[in-house]
């Protein structure tokens, strides 16, 4: 079992449909014995607090976790913090796949 995390679009778009192709992911991973980790959930977190922390504090938040994965899977579609997750794994080592499939047949 791997920590695979999960970056693409939340806000961008329709956000429910982001997050639930979030999940989608994270659960075909689970599936497969993987340990995902879903970022776009952090959206419910916020929801709780008033949105207490600022973009730049969650993208330290994910940047953590990037840093542990094992890999990462970019979504598709359009995301500033997902291309901001991409660059900070390749300058840490860590593979980027560009799909659940693509890291699955790796």
């Amino acid at each position: 079992m791997k920590h695979i995390y999960i970056a693409g679009p939340m806000t961008k778009g329709n956000m429910s449909t982001n997050i639930l192709v979030a999940i989608a992911a994270a659960d075909e991973l689970m599936a497969a014995d993987e340990v995902p980790f879903v970022p776009h959930i952090s959206f419910f977190w916020a929801m709780c607090n008033g949105d207490r922390w600022s973009y730049e504090k969650w993208l330290e938040y994910d940047h953590y976790w990037v840093t542990t994965a094992k890999a990462i899977i970019r979504l598709p579609g359009e995301s500033s913090g997902g291309d901001q997750e991409v660059r900070w794994a390749r300058r840490h080592g860590v593979p980027v796949y560009n799909s659940v499939q693509e890291y699955l047949n790796a």
